[in-house]
C-alpha cells in the first residue's frame, strides 16, 4: 500500500513543472508577438522591454525543461523503464503543440526570433544525440527539431521577402519621381501605374512620411528598432546596426 502510494505521489511530483513550462512558453511568445504588432506605436522602449520580458520567459522555460527531463529519469529508473514507443496520439500532440509555437513564431518575420528557432533546433537536434539510447525521447526530439528548422527557414525567407519588398519600393518611388517631377504624397499614388498593390512587411507594414523633395519610408524587421530609408542616405539605415 505505501509503495502504491509513493509511486502515486512521484507520478504527481512532476504536474507543476509540466504546468509552469506551459505557462512560461506561451508567456514568452505573447511577449515577443506583442513586441512585432505594437512596434512603436505606444511607446519605443514598450517593444524592448516586451522583448527582454519574452527572452527572459524563454530562458527559464530552458531551465524548467532541463527539472522535467531530470525528474521524469527519475521517474523511470525508480518505478518502471520508459515504454519502447508513444502512441500516435503523443505523437501528434507533440506535432500539433511545437507546430503552432514554430508558426506563431515565424510569423513574426524578425532575426531574433529566427535565431531562437534555429536555438531550439540545435537544442532538439543535440536532445536526439544525448538520448539516443531511449528510443522514445530521441524520436520525439528530433520531431521538435524538425518543426522549428523549418519554421527558422520559413522566417528567414519571409525576412528576405519584406526586405527586398522595402528595394521595390524605394524603386518605385524613384521611377515615380522622374516622371512627376516629385515625390507621392502617399503610397497609394504608385499603384496601378507603377505597382499592381503596396507590397507588405511583417505585421505593420509599411510607413511613408513625405518631408518636401524627399520622403522616409520606414519598416520594422526587428524588435530592435525600424529600418528606413530616404534620398539622402545610400541603402537602409535600422536602429538595430
Amino acid at each position: 500500500m505505501s509503495d502504491t502510494i509513493a509511486v502515486a505521489i512521484d507520478a504527481d511530483s512532476a504536474m507543476p513543472l509540466r504546468r509552469r513550462s506551459r505557462i512560461t512558453l506561451w508567456t514568452g511568445v505573447a511577449c515577443l508577438v506583442l513586441a512585432i504588432v505594437i512596434g512603436d506605436a505606444i511607446d519605443p522602449l514598450v517593444p524592448t522591454i516586451l522583448f527582454v520580458l519574452g527572452g527572459a520567459a524563454l530562458i527559464y522555460l530552458v531551465v524548467l525543461k532541463s527539472r522535467l527531463r531530470h525528474e521524469l529519469a527519475r521517474q523511470a529508473a525508480a518505478n518502471s523503464p520508459l515504454p519502447e514507443k508513444l502512441s500516435w496520439r503523443t505523437y501528434a500532440g507533440i506535432v500539433i503543440s511545437r507546430g503552432l509555437l514554430a508558426v506563431i513564431l515565424a510569423s513574426v518575420h524578425d532575426p531574433l526570433v529566427i535565431a531562437f528557432l534555429g536555438f531550439l533546433c540545435v537544442v532538439g537536434l543535440l536532445g536526439a544525440v544525448i538520448w539516443r539510447t531511449q528510443a522514445v525521447t530521441w524520436r520525439a526530439q528530433l520531431i521538435k527539431a524538425v518543426i522549428y528548422g523549418m519554421a527558422a527557414v520559413y522566417a528567414y525567407g519571409a525576412l528576405m521577402n519584406d526586405r527586398a519588398n522595402a528595394d521595390i519600393l524605394v524603386a518605385k518611388l524613384a521611377e515615380y519621381k522622374l516622371q512627376h517631377g516629385s515625390y507621392p504624397e502617399k503610397l497609394d499614388a504608385l499603384v496601378p501605374a507603377l505597382l499592381p498593390e503596396i507590397p507588405t512587411a511583417g505585421f505593420v507594414g509599411f510607413k511613408y512620411v513625405r518631408d518636401q523633395d524627399a520622403y522616409r519610408l520606414y519598416y520594422r524587421p526587428s524588435v530592435a528598432g525600424p529600418c528606413f530609408n530616404s534620398p539622402t542616405i545610400k541603402g537602409w539605415k535600422c536602429t538595430a546596426d
